[in-house]
């Protein structure tokens, strides 16, 4: 996406900013969807998206970084625009719609199976 961007939207700066962080972007929920499409192991796929969660969180705000403040200065394509965005902010907005939906499933989870084994049922 990054070499799209670069290519085909250098004129438009805002907008090869935005295709390349949709771009760094992982599709988590998608792979849910195409695997009950497939008919496939619901449990290995919820798996590997918890997984892809944890790496999105984890370096996500790193790619923001290198892509955008690094590379894009540096190869000096974004002319007249200031293009930083901090890790910190990054990080924030990740943790916002990623790490706390995860870690309220994870206590959904967990407490659950604990008031299930308390009630004695199923």
């Amino acid at each position: 996406m990054f070499a799209l961007a670069v290519t085909f939207l250098g004129d438009f700066p805002e907008y090869m900013m935005g295709v390349i962080l949709v771009g760094l972007a992982r599709c988590i929920a998608m792979v849910i969807v195409w695997n009950e499409l497939a008919e496939g192991d619901r449990e290995l796929a919820v798996g590997l998206v918890a997984f892809n969660a944890i790496f999105q969180i984890l370096t996500y705000a790193i790619y923001i970084h290198i892509f955008i403040n690094v590379m894009l200065t540096s190869l000096g394509v974004i002319k007249g625009l200031e293009a930083s965005i901090s890790i910190v902010e990054a990080a924030k907005t990740v943790f916002i719609y990623l790490g706390i939906p995860f870690i309220t499933g994870l206590v959904t989870r967990y407490t659950s199976f604990k008031i299930k084994s308390y009630l004695g049922c199923c």
